[in-house]
């Protein structure tokens, strides 16, 4: 980071990279023009840069990339670095849906109410949601969710007492499997005797 002192009596952080770039040297006169197509420039840069690292530590939808870089003090040049990361292909909505989406239903088993919920808050569009959520057979979900409730909770389903089955049921449906689902697995571990 440079700080370069303007005749105003201000100063202006700008990155090596800009200083480089530009060819700036001490003494130079830069133009009020120029000054702000500096500040743009590595307002840019430096947006660009979180926005990689960010991209580094794991995928994110468009929102949540662009909230955690306002969070960050990022402000004009955000949409204009989501949009270049998008061309790039770096940044892209469907991609990211369908690795999460996948993640939650075979790797964390949860229901369809759940994983609507987990994909609507990371930014993903209702009707991307219903298409990876139509996609998801019947059996699918009774598999996960029978996998789910002999792993955590199958103490209870081994219990003929009431109340333990309702803990069963209250997990599931905890989980994000409708009431329908979650009967159907029910009714099949008693039929199974696990």
């Amino acid at each position: 980071m440079w700080a370069l002192g303007l005749d105003s009596g201000e100063s202006l952080s700008l990155g090596g990279e800009i200083i480089k770039k530009y060819g700036l040297h001490k003494g130079d006169e830069i133009t009020e023009e120029r000054i702000l197509s500096l500040k743009s420039e590595d307002d840019r840069m430096r947006t660009m840069n979180k926005a990689l690292e960010l991209l580094g530590y794991r995928d994110h939808s468009r929102r949540e990339l662009m909230d955690k870089l306002r969070q960050k003090g990022f402000g004009p040049a955000v949409e204009e670095v989501l949009e270049i990361l998008e061309g790039k292909g770096y940044l892209n909505d469907r991609s990211f849906a369908e690795r999460y989406f996948g993640e939650l239903l075979h790797s964390r088993m949860i229901g369809p109410l759940l994983l609507r919920k987990k994909l609507y808050e990371r930014g993903i569009d209702r009707g991307t949601i219903d298409e990876l959520l139509e996609g998801v057979e019947e059996d699918v979900l009774l598999r996960n969710g029978r996998k789910l409730l002999q792993k955590k909770k199958g103490r209870y389903l081994r219990s003929q007492d009431p109340a333990d089955l309702q803990k069963a049921r209250a997990y599931l449906l905890q989980k994000g499997y409708d009431h329908g689902i979650v009967t159907a697995i029910l009714r099949s571990e008693s039929e199974d005797g696990m």
